[in-house]
């Protein structure tokens, strides 16, 4: 019985050595992969659209580091996330269906993925008359005016006006008031 077990283990190695040594590469390569890159993804504490605004991607990554540190939260293991690039036409709402933008953000809001907004005013007046947002003071109405914070890049317009607006399905209000808050000039009156 042992000496055909072992004829069964010689033929075996002998017709499928090479996908048995390639298998074994593979699997080696794959374990090494998860080792070098540890496997995990961070969690996103907080998630936004930029929705008009055009924002750097080094203006991006910096502004949502240091939004994490505001939180107390650990870089390491959290991060904000804030797409970028989506166009909207409040006027024209219809025709942003051909971009799918609008049935993406309504997706989002009503799904309670998004938490907040950095936008137009426009965009802002459209999403305050659907009531999706959140007001977040008496003072500042739906939206907190962040212009020429570090969300404005250097080459950015200083006419062009940019809002941080907090939707009212988010499960994370009260983080991304206090981003918000930490995007602020230190010497700004509440």
């Amino acid at each position: 019985m042992a000496d055909r077990i072992k004829k069964k283990f010689e033929n075996i190695l002998y017709y499928h050595k090479t996908k048995i040594l390639a298998g074994a590469a593979a699997a080696a390569l794959l374990i090494w992969g998860l080792f070098l890159y540890g496997g995990e993804s961070l969690d996103t504490a907080l998630y936004g659209e930029a929705v008009n605004v055009q924002i750097s991607r080094e203006n991006l990554d910096r502004i949502c580091r240091m939004g994490i540190e505001s939180l107390g939260k650990d870089p390491q293991r959290e991060q904000i996330l804030l797409e970028t690039g989506t166009e909207i036409d409040a006027d024209n709402p219809e025709s942003s269906a051909i971009s799918g933008g609008l049935e993406k953000m309504t997706t989002s809001i009503f799904a309670h993925e998004i938490d907040f907004m950095i936008c137009t005013p426009e965009i802002m007046e459209y999403y305050a008359g659907k009531d999706a947002l959140e007001e977040i003071s008496p003072s500042d109405g739906y939206g907190i005016d962040i212009t020429g914070t570090a969300f404005t890049d250097s080459e950015e317009k200083a006419d062009r006006q940019i809002m941080f607006c907090i939707f009212k399905n988010s499960e994370h209000k009260e983080d991304a008031r206090r981003f918000a808050e930490s995007l602020l000039p230190s010497d700004r009156e509440e």
